[in-house]
């Protein structure tokens, strides 16, 4: 199969960094370590201190994850009952990653891209309203 110049064209530093999270998830499943994160503590408390900035955004404001992974700010939203206050977009370079996500959020909103980003490759989750 043949490649698209957007990806023949990521980095051997992206591609390395790409190669290190697939590992990771490919080791431990879409876990706070598939993520090549310490704990699931850890994590939840990240999670938490980013989305204290949600509380003056506004009415379901978006909310971009640069490197969403298999979707685990996703699942905390949903843990924590705050899936239905923000308009999730999910951005990683593996379309491993974002394969593994839509997967284990099958019914979430959004339908899935493909764009190039520089030197990279990156797949994207969009509402529908917006998907090319």
């Amino acid at each position: 199969m043949s490649r698209g110049p957007s990806e023949r064209a990521m980095s051997e530093e992206w591609a390395a960094i790409v190669g290190h999270y697939e590992k990771a998830l490919k080791q431990f499943g879409p876990t706070p370590r598939g993520a090549d994160w310490p704990n699931g503590a850890d994590l939840a408390t990240r999670f938490g201190v980013m989305l204290e900035l949600l509380d003056d955004a506004g009415e379901r404001p978006a909310l971009l994850d640069l490197g969403c992974g298999a979707g685990l700010l996703l699942d905390y939203l949903a843990v924590t009952g705050n899936i239905d206050r923000v308009r999730y977009h999910g951005i990683d370079l593996s379309s491993a990653m974002t394969d593994l996500a839509m997967r284990r959020w099958p019914t979430h909103e959004r339908s899935r891209a493909r764009t190039s980003c520089r030197s990279c490759r990156a797949t994207q989750w969009l509402p529908p309203s917006t998907a090319p």
